[in-house]
């Protein structure tokens, strides 16, 4: 279902339109499907898969749900979501190597001295 709303400005010269897609409340679709918790030794067997290949051929899939009772679009998503852990992962490194570079830039174009002083107990 969509819905127009009508924007008026100034002195209701102008009309703006939008077309807005309206969804239905949750209810009215009817419950989530229950996430699924994998046991440990299915979460280990597929970290193995992973590392061997971040991509799983179709014969490889049908072989791992049957093995770990799982369908085979489970499998799918689980590589997905593994997909995009490492891509967070990767990205998280890197903001983490841009900012240290950046503080390093700052401190060589400052007369800021650092130095690192031990406490000890007394």
């Amino acid at each position: 279902m969509y819905v127009i709303i009508e924007m008026f400005t100034g002195a209701q010269s102008h009309v703006r339109r939008y077309l807005i897609a309206h969804h239905s409340p949750r209810q009215q679709r009817g419950p989530r499907r229950q996430r699924t918790t994998f046991t440990h030794e299915q979460t280990l067997r597929l970290e193995m898969e992973y590392h061997v290949s971040e991509y799983i051929s179709r014969s490889k899939r049908f072989q791992l749900a049957e093995m770990l009772d799982l369908t085979e679009n489970q499998i799918k998503i689980w590589f997905q979501n593994r997909r995009a852990k490492d891509k967070r992962i990767e990205k998280a490194i890197m903001e983490q190597q841009y900012s240290i570079v950046n503080i390093c830039d700052i401190i060589d174009n400052t007369d800021t001295r650092i130095e690192f002083i031990q406490l000890s107990n007394v």
